[in-house]
């Protein structure tokens, strides 16, 4: 079961790493549908890389119990500082609306992990 963690573990590394950064580059090459932009395959990129370092987590810790409060803390702080990272290079809504959404969604995501932090 641990060997089967670990192969997971790199797959979803090695997908989210590419797809946070060359995202367009991996779309092209594997044909998938053109994306006007990188912001959704970057976040894609996120959430694996998140995944990953939870399944590492689990696997590491050797607990086997499922995901539990520290693998939630680390997939929002991933995901969390990506987006921030995204918005912040101008990288995600061109609407006001769509950048204001989005920071809360950050802020939402970066203040659930504070406080999950805390009960860790």
């Amino acid at each position: 079961m641990l060997q089967l963690l670990w192969i997971e573990l790199v797959m979803k590394l090695a997908g989210g790493l590419v797809l946070l950064f060359v995202p367009l580059t991996a779309i092209k090459v594997l044909g998938l549908p053109r994306s006007e932009t990188p912001f959704w395959p970057r976040l894609l990129g996120a959430v694996l890389i998140a995944l990953a370092l939870a399944t590492y987590m689990d696997a590491s810790a050797r607990l086997g119990h499922g995901l539990a409060l520290g693998g939630s803390f680390v997939i929002n702080v991933t995901v969390g500082l990506v987006l921030a990272a995204l918005l912040y290079l101008k990288q995600g809504s061109q609407t006001v609306r769509g950048r204001i959404l989005l920071w809360a969604l950050t802020a939402v995501l970066l203040l659930l992990a504070a406080v999950e932090l805390a009960y860790i």
